[in-house]
């Protein structure tokens, strides 16, 4: 595999220690802020002492024709273009729904320090919730899982099929989506135009139950510039969580990004564990949206796909934006998709 400016990889850059020396960052590995664990969802909020948990363990338990199709989404509010000055907070709050199903809250994510997550439960315990978003400078959201299960269906319709809808404010302007969860829907992906420079974006994928050997998962964090060629040309670094479906923190992702003489744009980067493990190269390519690539087990073999958007500003002579994406891993794809 090829990196940045033509470079092999080799069998030392499996070395955690030597990739990420000269990073500036404790050991080369942590991130003050991408290092943090985010909270597991408070217990109203993730079901566990509401009247439906029953009936979505049940559910969950369910194999084979019987199984429920469930989505993993992750649901995020704020500023994704990093700021110099974060001025003053803009509050954003998000009325969360499905039609159907169950709406189940497994952890919440704060990507930046001053950013707080609040969430209560709706009128219907099982199927709705509030989001209360207080990130000045930052991003606040939360980790959701969707269970589609005739035991948990209302309605008429198919029992596996459902809407999201979100119906945010951000600071008193409107901003509604609805999203459909199908069999068709592989991937869910929505980013909503900035108002005060905030935005919603949800980002998720369906589980492949007929699949036990795929996993899939979430990265999310900083994005930004180290250096700028004399012909205008970027280069810079990119640091972030590597997490679960539910968001636990699996480890680390950090990278390394260019814009190359003859135009393309790749990106490197490895994954290692919180005590520093290797688990994993990422490579590909990226543009002004976004990134695709491939998830490496070793120089030589793909194991997965990674995917996202990027958001990103210049501001104040500072070159600073954030990442939300994807991986999959032994799920039969090659290159991921935006």
């Amino acid at each position: 595999m090829v990196g940045l400016n033509g470079y092999a990889m080799r069998e030392e850059d499996e070395n955690p220690a030597i990739f990420f020396s000269g990073t500036g960052y404790p050991n080369g590995l942590e991130d003050p802020e991408v290092a943090r664990e985010d909270p597991v969802a408070p217990e109203s909020a993730g079901h566990s002492v509401d009247a439906g948990a029953e009936a979505v363990a049940a559910a969950e338990a369910q194999t084979g024709a019987d199984a429920p199709r469930t989505f993993h989404l992750l649901t995020a509010w704020g500023r994704f273009a990093r700021a110099v000055d974060a001025g003053p907070g803009v509050p954003i709050t998000s009325a969360v729904t499905t039609d159907t199903g169950a709406l189940v809250v497994t952890r919440l994510l704060t990507l930046d320090s001053e950013a707080s997550v609040g969430i209560t439960r709706g009128t219907d315990p099982l199927r709705a919730l509030e989001v209360d978003v207080d990130a000045p400078g930052g991003l606040g959201g939360a980790f959701l899982r969707v269970v589609l299960h005739p035991d948990l269906h209302t309605g008429s319709g198919d029992a596996r099929e459902g809407v999201l809808s979100l119906s945010s404010d951000v600071n008193g302007t409107p901003d509604d989506v609805e999203l459909p969860l199908n069999a068709s829907a592989l991937l869910v992906d929505h980013l909503g135009a900035p108002v005060a420079d905030r935005s919603v974006m949800v980002r998720g994928f369906q589980q492949r139950g007929d699949d036990a050997d795929c996993v899939q998962g979430f990265m999310v964090g900083h994005w930004g510039v180290r250096a700028i060629s004399s012909d205008g040309r970027r280069l810079g670094r990119f640091v972030g969580r590597y997490l679960a479906a539910d968001g636990t923190r699996l480890g680390l992702v950090r990278g390394i990004w260019g814009e190359m003489r003859d135009g393309s744009r790749p990106f490197y980067a490895k994954v290692v564990a919180p005590d520093g493990m290797y688990l994993a190269l990422m490579a590909g390519t990226f543009d002004n949206a976004g990134f695709t690539g491939q998830l490496h087990r070793t120089r030589t073999t793909v194991m997965g796909a990674v995917a996202g958007r990027r958001a990103f500003t210049a501001e104040a002579g500072e070159n600073l934006g954030r990442f939300v994406g994807r991986w999959s891993q032994l799920c039969g794809e090659v290159t991921g998709e935006q």
